[in-house]
């Protein structure tokens, strides 16, 4: 039987969403799905720490980043793009690092990345992501994607600090970003046919191409999701520099 035409019934991304903005469901559901290679981890009581953020806020950057400037392998929740992740953090007591970027340019990162998605659906989650975060400010640490791109071992100072953790911080010179670049396109290869853009790091063609979506941003309702966003991010912002 089909629903009445004036239904409207979810999609599979707000099914998905849904699904792991509950915390238990988010962990019954998470279960084995750690995708070796792919920088992929629901957090569990073995982690060491969560990193994430909203998608295309450096997350692979950092994660990486973090990973090689450590001398022995850690476990690091990351890439689910959920509040859960930080909410189980919270109470199985492991560090957390959200990450935040400005709602104008993660959306046409997004948009880049992700073919097909719209402007409105990105800002919706955009919105629901961080809105639901903004509980958990006393037990997280928030670096936005400026600080870290520009000298991510700083920001790992301040969360030893914020943590009482002894994790060794990146070295933040071009050469090891360069490794990071290089080790990051390894993974991503297999990805390419299905991306607009090339790989995960910033590049001149990915300037380019973001600047031609600017329209998309331009209709009554993307001005006002937009708004809202960037009340969120500031919100957030201000428990990163408070």
């Amino acid at each position: 039987m089909n629903p009445p035409a004036n239904v409207l019934l979810p999609s599979l991304v707000e099914i998905k969403d849904w699904v792991k903005s509950n915390p238990w469901l988010f962990y019954l559901a998470s279960r084995n799905n750690y995708r070796e290679g792919l920088l992929k981890r629901a957090v569990d009581p073995s982690c060491d720490i969560v990193i994430e953020g909203f998608p295309r806020s450096a997350n692979s950057f950092c994660v990486m980043a973090f990973q090689m400037a450590q001398k022995h392998p850690i476990r690091i929740a990351n890439h689910c793009h959920t509040a859960s992740q930080f909410i189980l953090a919270s109470k199985w007591n492991i560090p957390a690092l959200l990450l935040i970027r400005e709602p104008r340019a993660v959306t046409l990162s997004n948009l880049l990345y992700f073919p097909g998605s719209s402007a409105n659906e990105v800002l919706r989650r955009y919105i629901r992501f961080h809105r639901s975060l903004l509980k958990l400010r006393s037990t997280i640490m928030v670096a936005d994607f400026s600080d870290v791109t520009a000298d991510f071992g700083k920001v790992m100072v301040a969360l030893n600090r914020r943590f009482g953790t002894d994790f060794i911080p990146f070295n933040h010179t071009e050469a090891s970003v360069g490794l990071v670049r290089q080790k990051l396109e390894v993974i991503t290869e297999k990805w390419r046919q299905k991306r607009t853009a090339i790989g995960a790091m910033p590049s001149d063609l990915k300037t380019v191409a973001k600047a031609s979506l600017q329209d998309h941003l331009k209709c009554a309702e993307c001005e006002l999701l937009l708004r809202e966003a960037a009340e969120l991010y500031s919100e957030l912002h201000c428990a990163e520099t408070g």
